[in-house]
């Protein structure tokens, strides 16, 4: 067995971890601006979230690919795909990990105020990023432990919130508040839905980090089902828990509601635990989510889709000056989308994530339909694959449609870029060859 290894216990937890950490902590707050009415949203996106999930399983079985989702597609629609698949999750990966630090740096105003101030809590933000970013080239077997001990931890706190929750609980307490959207019902639920969805990212990282992993084909399959349905569970608790014992007016302003929650209900004892408890499992969340957004860019490096030291590992395996460029680009971003609030800064960053992982998550879907096609199985034969698929895509585009125009042309704007980007990848390649512009199959 290799000691570098993550084993099926511990990628579970990480998947939980990344999950969970990516979203969790502020997602109650978010919410409560709609009203209790979003449980619907987290109903609506847990069954296409699963449905997503037994793809990527689907996926992994059928055509195991050390770079998961993003190299299946590749060899399902051609290098242009995985080029442009590469680049969208490394974006989705470190746009959401800014978001995630803002959330941590959140909690931090909880103990020190005056990181409530947007500057300075770029600053915290910013050496934080840094810190983390040098302990993730570590490795990442010390990552999965750090967060397998994390993520215990955060399953404990939660299952705190929901017993505080049904212990607070009043009747009328949801119905005061069913729709505080000023939208339609329905309308409502839309607009909670990419909250949730965001809530959920980091589902196919199991898949993406395969060369990772002891006996892939088997362990990743198993971790990403497990460890989407205990974070699923977990997010519904916490929600509803804070929600029930954290007064309406308080939690849709908080930047920490898990420790308003616990201050709230239990005392300032309480509330100060669970604020610091909640720290720790944001930042070492974080930690495992440096190491995965690394992946996609050494990947496509190894192929020669990007500068080869993207893809230059140090002695533990990590490739360093990969993580060192995308901090860079990372502090340059959470200065450039300082908000007044922690909540409306994380807000604006999960819609461009959002968009950036739905893009992979389509083409990911079809694959798996075209793969199963080009194996000659019968359609008859494959009811539960073509279910599956079709779930996860109109969930997809459903998904797409929640996300505001703004945020959407954004996300448009950087898949186009990709197009002029991968002209002067095949261009730097050929010219690196002495030859001329060669044809690139599918």
């Amino acid at each position: 067995m290799n000691a570098k290894k993550i084993g099926l216990v511990a990628l579970t937890l990480v998947a939980v971890s990344n999950m969970l950490g990516s979203g969790i902590f502020l997602v109650p707050t978010i919410l409560a601006k709609i009203g209790s009415i979003s449980i619907w949203s987290w109903i609506f996106t847990g069954v296409g979230t699963m449905c997503l999930a037994f793809v990527f399983t689907r996926l992994t079985i059928l055509k195991p690919d050390s770079s998961g989702i993003i190299g299946q597609s590749g060899r399902c629609y051609g290098p242009y795909v995985e080029f442009m698949l590469s680049i969208s999750y490394w974006v989705t990966c470190w746009v959401g990990n800014i978001a995630l630090i803002i959330t941590g740096v959140g909690y931090l105003a909880y103990f020190f105020p005056v990181l409530n101030d947007p500057v300075y809590r770029a600053i915290a933000a910013s050496i934080m990023l840094w810190f983390f970013t040098l302990l993730a080239l570590v490795g990442a077997d010390f990552t999965s432990k750090l967060q397998s001990v994390t993520t215990v931890l955060l399953i404990g706190i939660v299952i705190a919130l929901g017993v505080m929750g049904v212990y607070k609980y009043e009747p009328g307490t949801f119905s005061a508040t069913y729709n505080m959207s000023g939208e339609s019902s329905m309308h409502a639920i839309a607009l909670g839905i990419a909250a949730c969805f965001w809530s959920f990212l980091g589902l196919e990282g199991a898949s993406v980090t395969g060369d990772l992993v002891e006996n892939p084909e088997r362990t990743i399959p198993i971790a990403t089902i497990a460890g989407f349905v205990i974070a699923w569970v977990l997010c519904i608790i916490a929600t509803y828990g804070i929600y029930a014992a954290l007064p309406y007016d308080q939690l849709v302003s908080s930047s920490a509601p898990f420790a308003d929650a616990a201050r709230y209900v239990m005392g300032p004892s309480a509330g100060d635990f669970v604020a610091g408890a909640s720290i720790v499992i944001i930042f070492f969340s974080l930690n495992g989510w440096l190491v995965l957004q690394s992946q996609p860019a050494k990947v496509a490096a190894d192929k020669g889709l990007l500068p080869p030291i993207m893809g230059k590992v140090n002695k533990n395996q990590v490739p360093a000056i990969n993580l060192i460029i995308t901090a860079v680009l990372m502090t340059a971003i959470i200065f450039a989308t300082i908000s007044p609030t922690a909540a409306k800064q994380f807000e604006v960053l999960i819609l461009l994530a959002v968009f950036t992982s739905i893009v992979p998550y389509i083409f990911a879907v079809s694959s798996l339909i075209v793969f199963r096609l080009q194996d000659g199985i019968k359609l008859l034969d494959m009811k539960l694959d073509i279910f599956s698929a079709l779930v996860a895509l109109i969930f997809c585009v459903y998904v797409m449609t929640t996300i505001e125009v703004e945020g959407l042309a954004y996300g448009l704007e950087f898949v186009v870029l990709t197009i002029p980007l991968y002209t002067y990848v095949l261009w730097r390649k050929n010219k690196d060859k002495g030859g001329k512009l060669e044809q690139q199959a599918g």
